[in-house]
Protein backbone atom coordinates (compact mmCIF):
# COMPACT_ATOMS: atom_id res chain seq x y z
CA UNK A 1 0.00 0.00 0.00
CA UNK A 2 1.36 3.23 -0.83
CA UNK A 3 1.08 6.37 1.85
CA UNK A 4 -1.40 7.56 0.06
CA UNK A 5 -3.55 4.59 0.39
CA UNK A 6 -3.06 4.19 3.41
CA UNK A 7 -4.10 7.77 4.32
CA UNK A 8 -7.31 7.63 2.02
CA UNK A 9 -8.47 4.25 4.02
CA UNK A 10 -7.71 6.50 7.66
CA UNK A 11 -9.62 9.42 6.85
CA UNK A 12 -12.85 7.06 5.97
CA UNK A 13 -12.47 5.42 9.60
CA UNK A 14 -13.66 8.22 11.83
CA UNK A 15 -17.00 8.54 9.43
CA UNK A 16 -17.40 4.91 10.09
CA UNK A 17 -16.83 4.85 13.90
CA UNK A 18 -19.09 8.02 14.33
CA UNK A 19 -22.22 5.97 12.72
CA UNK A 20 -21.35 2.95 15.21
CA UNK A 21 -22.06 5.71 18.35
CA UNK A 22 -18.37 6.82 18.99
CA UNK A 23 -17.89 9.98 19.54
CA UNK A 24 -15.51 12.18 18.08
CA UNK A 25 -13.07 9.23 16.95
CA UNK A 26 -9.65 9.56 15.72
CA UNK A 27 -7.64 6.79 13.66
CA UNK A 28 -3.76 6.52 13.06
CA UNK A 29 -1.24 4.38 11.72
CA UNK A 30 1.99 4.01 12.75
CA UNK A 31 5.72 2.10 12.11
CA UNK A 32 7.89 0.90 14.98
CA UNK A 33 10.99 0.00 14.22
CA UNK A 34 11.22 -4.08 15.17
CA UNK A 35 7.84 -4.08 15.87
CA UNK A 36 4.39 -4.70 13.96
CA UNK A 37 2.49 -1.74 12.53
CA UNK A 38 -0.91 -0.77 14.55
CA UNK A 39 -3.87 1.23 13.37
CA UNK A 40 -4.97 3.21 16.71
CA UNK A 41 -8.40 4.01 16.73
CA UNK A 42 -9.92 5.96 19.47
CA UNK A 43 -12.09 8.04 21.16
CA UNK A 44 -11.04 10.72 23.88
CA UNK A 45 -14.54 11.46 24.50
CA UNK A 46 -16.10 10.65 28.05
CA UNK A 47 -14.90 6.99 28.02
CA UNK A 48 -11.74 6.93 26.36
CA UNK A 49 -12.74 3.67 24.15
CA UNK A 50 -9.71 2.44 22.19
CA UNK A 51 -8.99 -0.69 19.72
CA UNK A 52 -5.20 -1.77 18.33
CA UNK A 53 -5.35 -3.17 14.84
CA UNK A 54 -2.07 -5.03 14.36
CA UNK A 55 -0.33 -6.42 11.33
CA UNK A 56 2.97 -7.40 9.79
CA UNK A 57 1.75 -4.98 6.86
CA UNK A 58 0.00 -1.63 6.26
CA UNK A 59 -2.88 -3.68 4.63
CA UNK A 60 -3.11 -6.27 7.07
CA UNK A 61 -3.50 -3.14 10.05
CA UNK A 62 -6.18 -2.06 7.32
CA UNK A 63 -7.99 -4.78 7.03
CA UNK A 64 -8.20 -5.70 11.09
CA UNK A 65 -9.44 -2.14 11.65
CA UNK A 66 -11.99 -2.39 8.87
CA UNK A 67 -13.04 -5.59 10.78
CA UNK A 68 -13.17 -4.34 13.95
CA UNK A 69 -15.46 -1.69 12.99
CA UNK A 70 -18.15 -3.67 10.95
CA UNK A 71 -18.31 -6.14 14.06
CA UNK A 72 -19.58 -3.06 16.03
CA UNK A 73 -22.78 -3.45 17.36
CA UNK A 74 -25.19 -0.53 16.22
CA UNK A 75 -25.57 2.75 18.40
CA UNK A 76 -29.04 1.92 19.57
CA UNK A 77 -27.92 -1.12 20.39
CA UNK A 78 -24.79 0.30 22.36
CA UNK A 79 -26.72 2.15 24.60
CA UNK A 80 -29.19 -0.98 25.59
CA UNK A 81 -26.49 -3.01 26.26
CA UNK A 82 -25.07 -0.12 28.49
CA UNK A 83 -28.22 0.71 30.22
CA UNK A 84 -28.93 -3.14 30.94
CA UNK A 85 -25.04 -3.09 32.09
CA UNK A 86 -26.13 0.02 34.54
CA UNK A 87 -29.71 -1.63 35.39
CA UNK A 88 -27.81 -4.81 36.78
CA UNK A 89 -24.97 -2.90 38.46
CA UNK A 90 -27.87 -1.06 40.38
CA UNK A 91 -29.40 -4.31 41.26
CA UNK A 92 -26.22 -5.91 42.41
CA UNK A 93 -25.91 -2.19 44.09
CA UNK A 94 -29.39 -2.66 45.95
CA UNK A 95 -28.66 -6.37 47.16
CA UNK A 96 -25.39 -5.12 49.08
CA UNK A 97 -26.88 -3.06 51.09
CA UNK A 98 -30.34 -4.59 51.90
CA UNK A 99 -32.03 -2.06 49.75
CA UNK A 100 -35.64 -2.90 50.41
CA UNK A 101 -37.16 -5.62 47.87
CA UNK A 102 -39.81 -3.05 47.00
CA UNK A 103 -37.16 -1.01 45.42
CA UNK A 104 -35.30 -3.51 43.29
CA UNK A 105 -37.48 -5.53 41.78
CA UNK A 106 -38.91 -2.33 39.31
CA UNK A 107 -35.32 -2.05 38.74
CA UNK A 108 -34.80 -6.08 38.22
CA UNK A 109 -38.24 -5.88 35.39
CA UNK A 110 -36.70 -3.14 33.54
CA UNK A 111 -33.41 -5.06 33.36
CA UNK A 112 -35.32 -7.63 32.19
CA UNK A 113 -37.11 -6.40 29.83
CA UNK A 114 -33.92 -4.44 28.13
CA UNK A 115 -32.33 -7.63 28.47
CA UNK A 116 -34.87 -9.47 26.51
CA UNK A 117 -35.01 -6.37 23.95
CA UNK A 118 -31.40 -7.42 23.41
CA UNK A 119 -31.83 -10.73 22.80
CA UNK A 120 -32.56 -11.97 19.59
CA UNK A 121 -35.79 -13.36 18.77
CA UNK A 122 -36.25 -17.37 19.27
CA UNK A 123 -36.44 -19.33 15.95
CA UNK A 124 -39.54 -20.89 14.81
CA UNK A 125 -38.38 -24.44 14.23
Amino acid sequence: MTIEEIQAELNKMPAALSAAGWAQPEAEFSLRANSTSVVHLRSWHENNTYHFARGDTPAECIAKAWAFIKALPDPEQAILTTYSRKLADAIDYGHENNVPAKLVDPVRRAQKAVSDALLPAPSAA
